[in-house]
Order: C-alpha cells, then structure tokens, then sequence
C-alpha cells in the first residue's frame, strides 16, 4: 500500500495501486486499506486473474469523503461479524462509472447500472461484486451531517431517481473529484457542504420526508449556480426561466440572489460564468473548434460583444488566448 500524495494538504492522494504490490500480496493490501478507509469488511477480486486496482481519496472536510476505486472488480463483503466490530454511522452514495454490479443488502438485491446513484447504510449487512473491469465513486458520510432520521436515509435508498434533484445530483457527482489535483483546505470544504446540502436535498425528496421543504430551500441557490452552469450554452438562459425551473417568482429569484451577498448581479453572473467557460475552451490544447464554434457554445448571439467582453476579462482576444495557451506560457485566468 502507498500514499502518493498530489497536493500538502493531501487532497486527491492516491492510497492504493497494486502497480506497487507484488501480486501474491494484493489481496491482502486491498483488505488493509478499505477497513483504513471504510468501515470492516472482507474484499477480495472478482475475477480469478490477478487484481489491479488504484484507490484515490479526496477529503471534502469532516464527515465527508470521496473515494474513487477504478481497475479490476472487487467482491466485497461486510457480514454481521464485521458488524459487530463497530464503526462509525455512515450512508455510502455511489455510482459504477464503469461495469455494472450486484447489491445484495437489507433491502433485498439488485443490479446496479453504471450511471445510476445508489445509496448504501454501511452499518449493516451488505454484499457488492463488480463486474471484472470497474471504476466506481463513492462519497462517505456521517448521518448527522444531513440533519434527518437514519430510517428516513435508509427509506430514500429505493426512491432515489424519484427525487425532482435526482438528475442535477447525479450531474454534480459525476463532476466531483474527477481529476487528483490538489485543492485548498477551505475550497475543498466549501465543495464538501455544497455536497451535503445537495444529497440532504436528495434524500429528503426521495423519501417525502416532512422536511424536504427546508432542505430544497437550504440548497435552493446552490441547485441554481449548478443550473446556470449547466445552461449556459444556451441563449435562452435568463432570469425568468431559472426561475421558472426552481419554482419560484423573478422576484423571489433576485431577492434571494441579492440576500446571499452575490455579486455582481444575476445577469452580470451569467455573463462572467460563459466567458469563464469560453476561457476554458480555448485554454484546453485539445480543442481545436473554430472560435465562432466556442462562442455560439458558451451562449453567445453577438460575436462582437464576445470579443469586446473578452478582451476586458482576459486581457486578450481569444485568438491570443488560445496561442498564449498552446505556447504554454501559463497564462492565468
């Protein structure tokens, strides 16, 4: 086992590679650092081939963290005698980005797709085997953090795509922690709440839960940063229809925008998020679309603003951006 740190603070650590081990010793190196990580359980590979497995660790602040495991498919288990061990309360919200896999728990058993959000008690009883070629996420959390009843978490786990947040969870998860680069401490907390806010949202509307109105309010300009990200290709993006997709009032919306401290406004907001976006484009030595194509992406119907909007925010035309970029001069946004 090896802990190959890609930041100080340690943030996006890779804590397993069996490209480390000698074979004869990764079954063993795999058990000792899923019970360091997770709660006591039994881990061996689902296919009689020798295993490869890496095991990133992201820590999003206390409470909360991200693992991704990706290589080959694990059988793991955690039986009543794991159980008795003791751990920590903690709910397991993951996807199978890769493979599929077979949940059997309290519940009962099913097949977990890749792409679809699944949410595990990890206090009791469980088994899941992969399929041989796996890459997985998983975010571990306390319960506590979520202000709500462990049967109310627990019910949820069959409800979760009946959840009106369901699809823009799922989208943020897919996003979380995809790359091992190193983060702040109090980005990566800020990252950490902002999680937590959206499955306590998750959770509370899958399950009907009494509270399910506080917690969609709690996260309301939280879900409304993420749509306008998620929107912005689009140049029908504007103040009535975000409103109109979260349920509220224009009115409502600025009020609200206005009360977090946002600044500069919503509009203004917009603007400055497609030309971070249009940056980014450029900026990526993979992307050869002709600019014209970037700005029509990024929800632009004026070149010209564009250009001009640009030029005020990076100091450059976009075409200069881009040469700055592939030159690899570092420029910084």
């Amino acid at each position: 086992m090896v802990a190959v740190g890609f930041g100080d603070k340690g943030f996006g650590m890779l804590v397993h590679d069996t490209a480390l081990i000698a074979p004869h010793e990764r079954v063993e190196a795999v058990n000792a650092v899923f019970n360091d990580k997770e709660s006591p359980q039994a881990v061996t590979y689902a296919t009689e081939a020798v295993g490869r497995h890496r095991m990133y660790l992201y820590d999003l602040g206390p409470g909360v963290h991200v693992l991704r495991n990706s290589g080959t498919g694990l059988y793991i288990v955690r039986n009543a005698r794991h159980v008795a061990q003791g751990a920590p309360e903690q709910f397991a919200l993951f996807m199978q980005l890769r493979g599929s896999g077979l949940l059997t728990a309290v519940e009962g058993q099913g097949v977990i797709e890749p792409g679809r959000l699944s949410l595990l008690d990890t206090t009791r009883p469980y088994s899941y085997r992969q399929s041989a070629s796996s890459d997985h996420k998983v975010v571990i959390l306390e319960p506590g953090l979520l202000g709500l009843p462990v049967d109310v978490i627990r019910s949820a786990a069959a409800a979760l795509p009946s959840s009106p947040v369901y699809p823009l969870v799922r989208a943020h998860f897919l996003e979380l922690c995809n790359t091992p680069t190193e983060l702040p401490e109090e980005a990566a907390f800020a990252v950490g709440q902002a999680t937590v806010q959206l499955i306590r949202a998750l959770v509370a509307t899958a399950a009907r839960d009494s509270r399910r109105g506080e917690a969609m309010d709690d996260s309301l300009l939280l879900r409304i940063g993420l749509f306008i990200d998620a929107h912005l290709h689009d140049p029908g993006l504007d103040p009535r229809r975000i409103a109109a997709a979260h349920s509220i009032s224009v009115r409502q919306l600025y009020y609200r925008w206005s009360r977090a401290g946002h600044e500069p406004g919503l509009a203004e907001w917009i603007l400055r998020r497609r030309l971070e976006r249009a940056g980014q484009v450029l900026a990526d030595p993979g992307n050869d679309a002709p600019i014209a194509a970037v700005v029509r992406a990024c929800g632009f119907t004026n070149v010209s603003h564009f250009h001009r909007r640009f030029r005020e925010r990076y100091g450059m035309t976009p075409r200069e951006w881009r040469e700055a970029h592939r030159l690899g001069e570092g420029v910084g946004q």
